[in-house]
């Protein structure tokens, strides 16, 4: 892995066939900074600024290097596409049976609460009416018209992930009006990080996917101390869970052979605005690992662009659905340093449930066909009896699937998933 610098980037432009000379004078400026999330007419110097400061590290610089060994990542099609695996080879799907139809079906109230009840997300029942939800590998069966608000229920289609576009779903449940809001989304990385993980020396800290799940959130500032801070945004509260890392060589894809990082980390797999929708020579949406829908910020203090801007707005809109208001009012705006700053919101703290899942499993609970799965997330005495197959002693089955859980069921299940279906189960020895 070669380190290249900004100058030797410049010139694989040119030799790649490049040409706008301009580009290249603007990726040597040292000074280039975008405010938090700038409009989609910026520079590509600023561009590489934001690639860079929405890496997964916190402090990383170093995914950058990704982006010097593929000059072209933000082109519609680019050097290498990833590959989203065939279904036997996916972390969510390789439980499940094949698609047999297009057409389409409800997202609703029922499906949710059918996923909830077959997957053992028992702590729901104790949780704040209005819980954050993904679909991954699913979109609205026709495009929308205007901008979304709480319907009955949302008729969508399954349609393969990928690590480029708009695959997926993002939306709020309110459990007390049975409603759900839903606008298109990504919970995949981007291809560019998934390139850049593969390319790392190490298996951590580049990009990652999430397994579907029951998450815990709170609200935060994403990317806090970088110059494409986003204040507001939803956080992941728990730090210890499995992620997939694309690591091995050859095609860019997340079959569930590839790495399992199951060490205590902020991996940051937030819940934030994706930035990027309109253009056809950028990016689609930003992500090393988090969950990303349209929308933009509209100056330095990151406050969410114009409501009306339909699609690009929906960030903003989807801030409203989960009862916050639709600019978050900052209470504190620290300098750290030139461009960095540490920003903190009235809002900070909020705690929200995010449930992630995926389109065949809600057209599956729509027909009644929904098979009881444990993983991260469950809880109760099937959990228990989990814990017992694995070897815990009785003073540690607290009947949570948590990230001990989690990493002894990926070392024993010998199935490269954390997902426990009925075959996995008695694999283990138990009945679910």
């Amino acid at each position: 892995m070669h380190l290249h610098s900004r100058r030797r980037f410049a010139a694989g432009l040119v030799t790649a066939g490049f040409t706008a000379p301009w580009l290249a004078k603007r990726c040597l400026a040292q000074d280039e900074l975008p405010i938090a999330d700038a409009p989609p007419e910026q520079t590509d110097a600023a561009l590489e600024r934001i690639f860079v400061d929405n890496s997964e590290p916190p402090e990383g610089e170093y995914v950058v290097k990704g982006l010097y060994d593929w000059p072209l990542w933000w082109e519609e099609t680019p050097l290498e596409m990833a590959v989203w695996p065939a279904d036997a080879e996916t972390i969510d799907y390789a439980h499940l049976p094949s698609p047999n139809s297009d057409a389409s079906f409800a997202l609703n109230d029922a499906a949710l609460r059918r996923i909830v009840a077959s997957h053992g997300y028992s702590r729901l029942a104790a949780a704040p009416p209005l819980v954050l939800f993904g679909v991954r590998g699913a979109r609205r069966a026709a495009e929308p018209t205007s901008p979304p608000d709480f319907e009955n229920e949302v008729e969508i289609v399954e349609v393969p992930p990928d690590h480029f576009d708009y695959k997926c779903l993002l939306g709020v449940w309110n459990t007390e009006s049975r409603k759900v809001w839903v606008t298109a989304a990504s919970t995949a990385p981007h291809v560019a990080y998934l390139y850049a993980q593969r390319e790392a020396s190490t298996f951590s800290n580049e990009a990652n996917m999430m397994p579907t799940g029951l998450y815990r959130y709170r609200v935060g500032t994403h990317r806090n101390g970088t110059p494409s801070l986003q204040p507001g945004a939803f956080r992941t509260a728990e730090r210890a869970f499995a992620v997939l890392r694309c690591v091995q060589y050859g095609p860019l894809t997340m079959s569930r052979g590839q790495y399992w990082d199951t060490a205590p980390t902020n991996h940051g797999n937030n819940i934030h605005a994706g930035t990027y929708g309109t253009r056809a020579d950028r990016p689609r949406f930003w992500s090393a690992g988090c969950q990303v829908l349209p929308g933009y910020y509209s100056d330095e203090n990151g406050v969410p662009s114009e409501e009306n801007a339909f699609p690009q707005g929906d960030w903003a809109r989807f801030r409203i659905a989960a009862g916050l208001a639709r600019a978050p009012r900052i209470t504190r705006h620290e300098e750290l340093a030139p461009g960095r700053f540490n920003v903190e919101t009235s809002e900070d703290g909020r705690r929200y449930e995010y449930l992630l899942t995926t389109g065949r499993d809600v057209r599956l609970a729509g027909e009644g066909r929904d098979a009881r799965t444990l993983r991260f997330g469950s809880s109760g005495p099937k959990v228990k009896a989990l814990q017992a197959a694995l070897g815990l002693p009785p003073g540690q089955r607290d009947g949570i699937f948590g990230p001990g859980v989690q990493k002894l069921v990926l070392a024993k299940g010998d199935t490269h998933t954390p997902i426990v279906d009925a075959r996995l189960a008695s694999v283990l020895g138990f009945d679910l």
